[in-house]
C-alpha cells in the first residue's frame, strides 16, 4: 500500500516568500550549523499528517473542501522572528504572525474533521508560525541570532488566505520537495450561515 507523506497548509503569496526569504539571506550569511528553508517551500502548517495511504487522500481531500467551504476569505499578519523553545537556544528559527483569529478557528476544524478520519489529534497547543531554519547543532548561532534580533518585531504585511492546500512531501538528501496534492477554495460568501 503505497504511502504519502503529507500535510495542510497556507501557501504564502510569492511577495511574502521573498520577503521573509531576505531574512533568511541575511542570517545564513552569519554562519551556524543551520538549515534554512528554501523561499519555495516556505508556508504555515495546519496541520501534518504523516504518512496517508494513498487510496484515503481523495477523503482526505473531500473533508478538507468541506473545512474550506465553511469559511471566508480571512487576513493574517505576518511579524517578527522567533525561536522554539526561545530564540537565545533556538531549535527552530520561525517568522511569526499575528490578528490569528480566524487562522485558530480553521486550524481547529481542521483538527477536528481530521480527528474524525483517524488521524491523531496534535498534542501540542497551536501557535502559528512560518518555519525558516531548523539549527542542527548550537555551534556558531550566536552571530546568527544577532541578525535574527534586529528582526524580531519587524512588520512584513499582510497574507490573505484564499485557499489550503493538501501538499505532498518527498524528502530527499537535499531537502523535501512540497507538490500540491489539491487546494481548497475558503468558499463562503460573507453573510451566509
Amino acid at each position: 500500500m503505497k504511502q504519502v507523506r503529507s500535510f495542510i497548509a497556507v501557501e504564502l503569496p510569492e511577495e511574502m516568500s521573498k520577503r521573509i526569504y531576505s531574512i533568511v539571506s541575511e542570517a545564513s550569511k552569519a554562519g551556524g550549523n543551520i538549515k534554512w528553508v528554501e523561499e519555495r517551500n516556505l508556508h504555515l502548517t495546519l496541520k501534518f499528517l504523516g504518512n496517508v495511504p494513498e487510496e484515503a487522500i481523495p477523503t482526505v481531500s473531500a473533508t478538507i473542501e468541506s473545512v474550506a467551504s465553511s469559511f471566508e476569505p480571512f487576513e493574517f499578519n505576518v511579524v517578527g522572528v522567533g525561536g522554539f523553545p526561545n530564540l537565545t537556544k533556538p531549535r527552530v528559527i520561525w517568522v511569526g504572525v499575528s490578528n490569528t483569529q480566524h487562522l485558530l478557528q480553521l486550524q481547529r476544524q481542521i483538527e477536528e474533521a481530521m480527528e474524525s478520519l483517524g488521524f491523531q489529534r496534535e498534542e501540542k497547543e497551536f501557535h502559528p508560525h512560518i518555519t525558516i531554519g531548523r539549527v542542527k547543532s548550537p555551534h556558531g548561532i550566536s552571530k546568527v541570532i544577532e541578525v535574527l534580533r534586529k528582526h524580531e518585531g519587524e512588520q512584513l504585511g499582510k497574507v490573505e488566505v484564499k485557499q489550503i492546500t493538501l501538499m505532498r512531501s518527498d524528502l530527499s538528501p537535499s531537502g523535501p520537495t512540497y507538490t500540491p496534492i489539491s487546494r481548497h477554495t475558503l468558499s463562503r460568501r460573507q453573510g451566509h450561515d
